[in-house]
């Protein structure tokens, strides 16, 4: 470590998510490392280590869960701190804490909330769990508002509007919407879980508040397993696409 800067290991399977979280964290002046999935995770554990770990709870190979018992089973990195995130609705926090997670960080990720996690850190033992309410509210109010959040979530990332990768957030998402739409008419409850889970935490991360709270809503609906009500969520999911991408283009222009 050695550079005097606080250390931070990200593991997250959403490539986009990933980039963006070590963007977010970089600007805030953490030395970031990242893994894709648990196993990676864990074979950068064996050279590195970290100040915390944030690790999202649903990875392809072992779940984040899984991934912090290992991390805690090993006497050499069991002092780590450990924070487990999701954009999910319903988190279980007695599942988190059972797995020796120190506390749940919900997405859109706030640094501010890892960095009091650092500061009330021990060394030993849970911390005490806090996790709030992660449903972003859908805004009903004017265009403003999806231009607020995408100019502070920019702000935060340290990037201009322009950059392509907030452009391919929305292209991602766009391609996502569209597997969405044939895996509800299939029907598939789990894909539809699946990839409006993975919409979620991206979208989040560029301040796109109401597209996370669609996402989180068929993420619910999936959950019961009855998706004939989901039309009408996927047409709001492209409106609300339509409106990040021509508000986004509005930033654009004034950058």
């Amino acid at each position: 470590m050695g550079s005097g800067r606080t250390t931070i290991l990200i593991v997250e399977d959403s490539p986009l998510g990933l980039k963006l979280a070590e963007v977010l964290f970089a600007t805030e002046g953490f030395e970031v490392r990242s893994a894709a999935s648990a196993t990676e995770g864990l074979v950068v554990l064996r050279h590195f280590r970290p100040d915390v770990v944030l690790t999202d709870i649903r990875l392809p190979d072992m779940d984040g869960l899984e991934f912090t018992r290992r991390i805690k089973a090993d006497p050499a990195t069991r002092h780590l701190l450990v924070l487990a995130t999701s954009a999910e609705l319903g988190v279980d926090e007695s599942r988190i804490r059972a797995a020796g997670c120190d506390a749940f960080i919900p997405k859109p990720i706030e640094v501010a909330l890892v960095r009091a996690r650092l500061t009330t850190s021990d060394g030993g033992g849970n911390r005490s769990i806090a996790p709030r309410a992660i449903a972003p509210r859908a805004e009903t109010g004017a265009d403003g508002d999806v231009l607020d959040g995408l100019r502070r979530a920019t702000a935060k990332l340290g990037l201009a509007a322009s950059d392509p990768w907030l452009a391919e957030v929305l292209e991602e998402c766009t391609r996502d919407l569209r597997e969405l739409r044939r895996a509800a008419a299939r029907p598939d409850a789990q894909q539809v879980r699946k990839i409006a889970h993975r919409m979620a935490g991206p979208s989040g991360m560029i301040g796109a508040a109401r597209v996370v709270a669609v996402c989180l809503e068929l993420e619910a609906l999936s959950a019961t397993g009855a998706l004939d009500p989901s039309t009408p969520l996927l047409d709001r999911l492209e409106q609300e696409l339509a409106a990040t991408g021509a508000a986004l283009q509005g930033l654009a222009r004034d950058d």
